[in-house]
Order: structure tokens, then C-alpha cells, then sequence
């Protein structure tokens, strides 16, 4: 996979769940943070292969860690920041806010 500069929608959706964004959580199946939002979140790169036919343990697919792909990163990231604010900055001003679930958002 690519580096993160070149999937910016991934660092951004990382980024709204570290600040409990409703509309990126609507995307779960469910809130994995109720209490509060999670001050680290980091994404792990991992190679999937079907799982070989008859295998003992009746699973569907295998996987292998091959490592990190995004660092950890935490809510107030400088760096986060000044990524974000450079790759969404004239888009976000052009896009309408929506409501969700009583929040209002911007993509």
C-alpha cells in the first residue's frame, strides 16, 4: 500500500475519531469509544490471504503483520495539523455541514 501522504481521506478519518467526530463514527458499526474518545491512534498494515481449503480451524482468511503503516498520532499532532490543513483546507470551506444524530459536521 501507499504511503499515507497518498491516502489523505485515511489520516483524516483517523483524525475525526480522535476527536469523536459522529459522522466518521456513524461509519463503525458501533461507537469502540463510548467513555471517551482514544488519545493515540495509530494504523497497522497487515497482508490478508485466503485461508488454505479443509484448514482446522475454520477460518476464512490469514493474515500477516507486515507493520506500521501510519505512526501514532494524538488529537493535538502539529504535524497532523499543518497535513490536513494543507491537503482539506479549500475543500472543507466549499462543503455544507450535515447533521447527524443531533452533531453537525463538516466532511
Amino acid at each position: 500500500m501507499a504511503r499515507p501522504a497518498d491516502h489523505p481521506w485515511l489520516v483524516r478519518l483517523a483524525s475525526r475519531l480522535l476527536e469523536n467526530d459522529p459522522l466518521c463514527l456513524s461509519l463503525l458499526g458501533g461507537n469502540p469509544f463510548p467513555a471517551a474518545p482514544p488519545r493515540w491512534i495509530r494504523i497497522e498494515l497487515y497482508r490478508y490471504r485466503f485461508a488454505p481449503l479443509y484448514d482446522p480451524s475454520d477460518s476464512w482468511w490469514t493474515r500477516e503483520r507486515l507493520g506500521d503503516w501510519q505512526i501514532p498520532i494524538r488529537a493535538d499532532d502539529p504535524r497532523v495539523r499543518r497535513f490536513l490543513d494543507g491537503r482539506w483546507a479549500r475543500r472543507r470551506a466549499a462543503l455544507p455541514a450535515y447533521r447527524v444524530g443531533g452533531a453537525t459536521s463538516r466532511q
